[in-house]
């Protein structure tokens, strides 16, 4: 019998353990980490009810001499991600761990969704803006790491089914350590036009003790070659859209989630923008580009765009954006 909470990634065909308590595991198939357990066929029926229900289900004694308690993870929409399993010959000692929860990151346009308990795992304050954010806003609380390039990657390259999990250090809003196991499979679904889109749906938790960071050769290469007021940046070469800034951005680009859905490049400057990146393959190429700014004005930036290939198939666009010269 289990003897402590089992998170379950449940958007497969079969369940997959991704922590037990707050240890992280690979995406182990239930069947094969319950692999003795009597119970294992009832189980799945009530992971299988409560996920598909959105509601937590509790069974035992008298009936059986097993507790089975299982509590859904879910996006606020209600689509359940995940589930809490107990299984034990008594009630569960406490509740499951609070730090984790559900997200959504759309791997077409950037933009990340994450429920309440998912914000606290990666260490946001409460009062921090997560219902809906862009990608890049979430690197504010994960460090470099060694498979940071390979998530890119993928997030260009991603098909139907593939399945991607690790373990993340990084810091909370307090500048406190904090490491962060998280778990994601891509569906296809699609939009409110009807167009298929390519979603990773996850489940991330926080786990273990965060150890200091390892100083990563690439980062140092990146933070060696840095100039000043230059800000280097990643954008999907298809979509356009911005998937991490290397420099630090200037304060007062609206670069952020905007509810309001506001053009972050001026309507005039697409044309020079698009022209920029699909040339890029050729060679560094460079347009006079106006971005937003929080007060809404424009800034004009000299951009100089480069392609850098993450892996054997997936390129992305290198922008440097520097500030105009006063006339």
């Amino acid at each position: 019998m289990a003897r402590e909470w089992l998170l379950l990634e449940t958007l497969g065909d079969e369940p997959t353990v991704i922590a037990a308590g707050n240890q992280s595991r690979n995406m182990v198939p239930l069947s094969a980490f319950l692999r003795r357990n009597r119970n294992l066929g009832l189980i799945r029926r009530v992971v299988a009810a409560a996920t598909q229900a959105n509601k937590a289900a509790t069974i035992g004694p008298p009936d059986l001499d097993v507790v089975i308690d299982v509590r859904p993870v879910a996006m606020p929409d209600g689509r359940v991600h995940g589930v809490w399993l107990w299984a034990g010959s008594t009630p569960p000692p406490a509740d499951p761990p609070a730090e984790g929860g559900a997200v959504v990151l759309n791997a077409d346009t950037g933009a990340l969704y994450m429920s309440d308990g998912a914000a606290l795992a990666m260490g946001m304050a409460p009062s921090d803006p997560h219902a809906e954010i862009s990608m890049p806003q979430l690197y504010r609380y994960v460090a470099p790491n060694p498979g940071e390039t390979d998530v890119l990657g993928l997030i260009v390259t991603a098909t139907e089914g593939m399945t991607y999990s690790a373990t993340w250090p990084g810091v909370d809003s307090d500048g406190n350590p904090t490491l962060c196991h998280f778990a994601s499979r891509l569906v296809l679904e699609p939009n409110d036009e009807g167009v298929p889109e390519r979603l990773g749906r996850a489940i991330n938790l926080r786990v273990g003790s965060p150890a200091l960071p390892i100083p990563l050769l690439e980062q140092q290469v990146l933070e060696a070659t840095a100039e000043p007021g230059a800000y280097r940046a990643l954008v999907m070469i298809a979509s356009r859209k911005l998937i991490k800034w290397i420099d630090p951005p200037a304060p007062e680009w609206h670069w952020e989630f905007d509810p309001q859905g506001r053009p972050k490049i001026h309507p005039d400057d697409e044309a020079n923008l698009n022209f920029m990146i699909d040339n890029a393959v050729f060679g560094t190429t460079e347009a006079v580009i106006r971005f937003r700014c929080h007060d809404d004005s424009w800034e004009s930036l000299h951009c100089s765009t480069r392609v850098v290939r993450l892996s054997e198939d997936a390129t992305v666009a290198l922008i440097t954006h520097r500030r105009r010269p006063a006339a």
